[in-house]
């Protein structure tokens, strides 16, 4: 996952945040064996600093997946939205032909009975 990135990205894959959370997670460990090093040492100091910088990085990663998903989900919100707008107008189709098969059926109908009338005069 990207360190702070502003451009748009292909979704993740769950492979891809597992990888990115278990990497997070080991530089944890690792930050945390350098923080408990005695109190005014190098490493102690370089530990916090990479603790901040960790906790920025994932803070950054939590937006732009909050972006992603937010994106997607617009996404998925406009393509229901023109289903249902298309299945309004298949139904609305349907309604008309529906009509004009009734119609067409009571006017065979109608010759129909006049032919049999006129065979019957």
């Amino acid at each position: 996952m990207s360190r702070r990135s502003h451009t748009p990205q292909q979704p993740l894959t769950a492979a891809q945040v597992e990888q990115w959370i278990t990497a997070t997670s080991s530089m944890r460990l690792h930050l945390h064996v350098l923080a408990t090093a005695p109190w005014h040492s190098v490493e102690r100091h370089a530990a916090f600093t990479q603790m901040s910088e960790l906790v920025l990085d994932a803070i950054e990663e939590v937006r732009v997946l909050s972006a992603s998903l937010r994106e997607g989900s617009q996404c998925l919100r406009d393509r229901s939205t023109e289903l249902c707008e298309h299945s309004a107008r298949l139904l609305e189709r349907s309604t008309r032909v529906t009509e004009h098969i009734e119609h067409f059926i009571l006017s065979q109908q109608e010759i129909h009975d006049a032919e049999r009338q006129r065979k019957m005069a």
